[in-house]
């Protein structure tokens, strides 16, 4: 079971500003612990500590089969955690937000995902591929490494799918929309498809 948590960031943040400032990024941190240690708390499990691992990504160390990550945009916050699944990745966008999504597509995504997205004519479906690229590669651990463009979506239908490749292996995702928010889990497909449910 993969559980997910969405929250407007004002929720968060008495203020959205347009950088984040470290006592910003601060108090995101301190919002994921709080969620984290009610988790831990239900589950019998010690209140988490946290580390990285050779890559740079959170982790806990103290609670090791417990997996989580967590993403903001300039409007919302999503994390995503599991007991059962290891490596986890999330990432959250809004549709409302407005980017050169023409050259960006020409830029980062594979061709097939580029036509993907012209046949549907749709903004949303820009914010679900990418996405997806950005909840695979930090649920690999990989984050930035990699050439965004190798990465092609498969998709078994309109909200999940399955990323594979060489340099990172197999990675199911799924998508889904709440208040104009985009957001995709992914993990390991070695898992199989995975319950999630909201927290």
């Amino acid at each position: 079971m993969i559980y997910l948590h969405h929250a407007p960031l004002t929720r968060i943040l008495s203020s959205v500003p347009r950088r984040l400032s470290l006592d910003d990024r601060k108090a995101i941190r301190s919002y994921r612990h709080e969620l984290l240690s009610q988790f831990c708390k239900l589950n019998d499990a010690p209140v988490p500590a946290y580390g990285r691992d050779e890559l740079g990504k959170p982790i806990c160390i103290n609670v090791p089969n417990l997996s989580f990550n967590h993403s903001q945009c300039p409007s919302d916050y999503a994390l995503a955690y599991s007991l059962d699944v290891l490596n986890v990745g999330v990432d959250i966008e809004h549709t409302s937000r407005v980017l050169n999504f023409e050259p960006l597509a020409r830029r980062f995504y594979h061709p097939d995902e580029m036509a993907r997205w012209q046949h549907s004519g749709d903004i949303a479906e820009w914010f679900r591929i990418w996405t997806i690229k950005e909840a695979v590669l930090k649920a690999c651990g990989l984050g930035m490494r990699m050439t965004l463009s190798e990465l092609n979506a498969q998709f078994i239908n309109d909200h999940q799918g399955v990323v594979s490749h060489e340099r990172i292996g197999a990675y199911r995702f799924e998508c889904v929309q709440v208040d104009g928010a985009m957001i995709t889990m992914a993990y390991p497909s070695e898992y199989g498809t995975q319950d999630w449910q909201w927290a």
